[in-house]
C-alpha cells in the first residue's frame, strides 16, 4: 500500500482542535440512484476550513481493514515514519427502529 503522506494527489487535512464526536447521515441520491451523498456536519466544516472554500477541489482517502490488528499496523506504521496524519474514525451504522 502507498504511503499515505507520500499520495502525489492528496494533501491530508489536519484538524485544528480537540477531539470532535459527531453524528450524521448517508443520504440517497435519486437522480443516480445511489448512496452517494455524505454531509459535512457544521463542526467538521469549522475544524477543516479549508473545506469551506467553494472554489477547492477535493477529495477523500479511505482505507478500510478488515482487522483490528491491520488497522493498529497502519497506525504504528504511521508513528514510526513520525507522520503528523492523524487517522478520522468513521463508523458506518443502521438506525435502530422501534
Amino acid at each position: 500500500m502507498n504511503d499515505i503522506n507520500k499520495n502525489d494527489n492528496l494533501s491530508i487535512l489536519k484538524p485544528n482542535r480537540e477531539k470532535l464526536k459527531i453524528q450524521g447521515r448517508l443520504m440517497y441520491h435519486d437522480a443516480s440512484r445511489a448512496w452517494n451523498t455524505l454531509r459535512i456536519k457544521k463542526p467538521i466544516l469549522d475544524e477543516f476550513s479549508h473545506l469551506k472554500r467553494k472554489d477547492g477541489d477535493f477529495a477523500y482517502l479511505m482505507i478500510y481493514h478488515r482487522t483490528f490488528k491491520d488497522l493498529k499496523d497502519e497506525i504504528e506504521k504511521l508513528e514510526k515514519q513520525e507522520s503528523d496524519v492523524i487517522p478520522l474514525l468513521f463508523f458506518l451504522c443502521k438506525k435502530k427502529t422501534n
